[in-house]
């Protein structure tokens, strides 16, 4: 059984490297994520296999994200095989694209209170200033957020 397992997983890698070739348009060994919604649109290989996996168009840009583990820019045919196969013998990609959109709205939110924190330094910078026209503007941008 562990046998006839790993045989439909070597054959798997060599139908996705295959896959990977026709998505790649300019052969540059490379998969950027115009070349991937391209390929989701015309290889049909691709196409079943998203299906299969329950991706459509619209999550064409997360599954970018996804498979770009080095954060490049663009798909190596390793990032693109080995978790393509995996996925197909996992069966758990709803849970890995929510676990991965939870992760960017983290991120985000990390940064988005990083950036208020700055901002709110130099608020008080400025209230503390003995500049009267800061103290001003200050003043009316506090009473226009909290009015």
């Amino acid at each position: 059984m562990a046998m006839e397992m790993e045989e439909n997983e070597e054959e798997d890698l060599r139908k996705l490297d295959k896959m990977f070739a026709e998505i790649d348009g300019d052969g540059d060994g490379e998969l950027t994520l115009q070349e991937l919604v391209d390929g989701a649109r015309r290889v049909r290989e691709f196409q079943n296999r998203l299906r299969v996996m329950d991706i459509d168009q619209a999550d064409l840009e997360q599954l970018f994200g996804m498979l770009d583990h080095d954060g490049g820019g663009t798909i190596d045919p390793d990032e693109f095989k080995v978790t393509l196969s995996r996925w197909a013998f996992e069966s758990k990609t709803a849970t890995r694209f929510v676990r991965y959109t939870l992760q960017q709205l983290m991120d985000n939110h990390q940064s988005a209170a990083q950036k208020l924190s700055t901002m709110e330094e130099r608020l008080q910078s400025a209230a503390l200033s003995d500049d009267a026209e800061w103290q001003t503007a200050l003043c009316a941008v506090v009473s226009h957020a909290y009015g």
